[in-house]
């Protein structure tokens, strides 16, 4: 029974993950993406906005895929039915790594903590780019936890 009930929140997870994925963005510093005006560069390590955002490998299918593979359903998430969506930020660094991960939205600290160790482990990005040169830029990522209902 227990087996069941792992196997039915893996599956869960990866329906979930493709949901999620289509509300990915790449975003600056109180910008919204799409902003067709030219970025201020304030300083040499600021964060503008890209003409070109970063890119995971395989893109948002393998983006997708990689958080619904690796993220974990707290236990107390799911002995309380708590479901949401978790909202993490973080910065893809003009090196293709990540920093400056934060949660933007809580659900609970059980499931922030899982999907904040998720985008930690996030492998290296295409990173963003202005001008022809990779720049700093903000992605935002939502995580969505829902329980399978039967």
């Amino acid at each position: 029974m227990k087996l069941e009930g792992r196997k039915l929140l893996r599956q869960a997870a990866i329906l979930l993950a493709a949901m999620w994925a289509l509300g990915t963005s790449a975003q600056v510093a109180g910008t919204a993406q799409g902003n067709d005006k030219a970025p201020q560069q304030q300083a040499k390590d600021s964060i503008i906005v890209a003409q070109d955002p970063p890119r995971f490998p395989g893109g948002t299918y393998g983006l997708m895929r990689y958080v619904a593979s690796r993220l974990k359903y707290p236990e107390s998430a799911v002995m309380q039915g708590i479901e949401g969506k978790v909202v993490v930020e973080f910065v893809v660094k003009s090196d293709g790594t990540i920093g400056d991960v934060r949660i933007k939205r809580s659900l609970t600290p059980e499931c922030d903590y899982e999907a904040l160790t998720v985008v930690k482990s996030l492998p290296t990005f295409t990173p963003g780019r202005e001008n022809g040169k990779p720049v700093n830029t903000w992605y935002t990522l939502p995580i969505t936890f829902k329980l399978p209902h039967r």
